[in-house]
């Protein structure tokens, strides 16, 4: 039988741990403005009214919009979780807010490792640069010497199967290439927790079945997967828990079949959840 000092030590380490998480927008009121030149002076002469003379943003200026609604939860090392839930449900707004490119308007999130961040979108390329110009960028902003530098020029360079084209730059790249570039990048960085959208499901099937061996591969080791993507098929590949929201809120957190259950039954209520996680 284990000590209680054994048990202790066999249960993962926590790495994200989402407390009491909200995210709430402001429409605008006077609604975006057209292209015409009059519209737009309209628009930032009520704006500079409601500030200056009302003095206030509230009722004239913008409406509430809750993306996310007092989310918590936590990711344990060597978990792979889905995010489930029709558009609109909130799983963007929170990748966003796992990623660090937004922050929560309530509430924390606390990471206790490394987390890929919006700094491997394909967004994010420079696109003068070739693609071995960008992965040399994005090492050394990790700080690595260069012979790590080096070494994982030469391990992206392989896995994305680019050619020539590592020395074209990127403004020369199909979509697909760009993207097997961006995950060729992040299969091959220390990160402790990997945030994946659709991205992944929209590639080729030869090069996404060669990353999923990746990140099962990674996983494995210990490495968090985080998942949001409405290719079915992918995420029962990828992952064992799921996460469903609805509308802001969490409903349901658990073993992923069993969500998918749910979720697919179309029984969206907020029923009996396995943790209690919306507010």
């Amino acid at each position: 039988m284990l000590s209680d000092e054994q048990v202790v030590h066999s249960v993962p380490p926590v790495l994200v741990a989402v407390e009491h998480v909200s995210k709430v927008y402001r429409l605008d009121r006077f609604g975006s403005s057209s292209s015409g030149q009059g519209s737009v002076q309209a628009h930032a002469l009520a704006r500079l009214k409601a500030l200056l003379v009302d003095k206030t943003l509230q009722g004239g200026l913008a409406s509430p919009f809750v993306a996310l609604d007092d989310i918590s939860f936590t990711v344990r090392r060597g978990e792979a979780i889905a995010l489930v839930g029709h558009n609109g449900a909130g799983k963007s707004t929170l990748l966003g807010l796992l990623s660090r490119i937004s922050l929560p308007s309530t509430g924390k999130i606390m990471l206790y490792g490394r987390i890929n961040t919006g700094g491997f979108d394909p967004s994010s390329f420079s696109r003068y640069m070739t693609g071995r110009e960008n992965i040399m960028a994005l090492s050394t902003m990790l700080g690595d010497s260069w012979q790590a530098i080096g070494q994982r020029v030469e391990a992206i360079a392989d896995f994305a199967e680019l050619g020539d084209f590592m020395d074209a730059p990127i403004k020369t790249y199909s979509w697909g290439m760009t993207m097997r570039l961006a995950l060729s990048i992040l299969v091959h960085t220390p990160f402790d927790v990997l945030v994946l959208d659709e991205g992944l499901a929209k590639l080729d099937d030869a090069f996404k079945a060669k990353v999923i061996d990746r990140l099962q591969a990674l996983n494995r080791d210990g490495v968090a997967l985080i998942v949001a993507c409405h290719q079915t098929g992918l995420l029962d590949t990828l992952c064992t828990r799921g996460l469903l929201l609805e509308h802001g809120c969490l409903v349901q957190d658990g073993p992923l079949d069993a969500v998918r259950a749910f979720y697919e039954a179309g029984q969206q209520r907020f029923g009996d959840p396995v943790q209690p996680v919306c507010g």
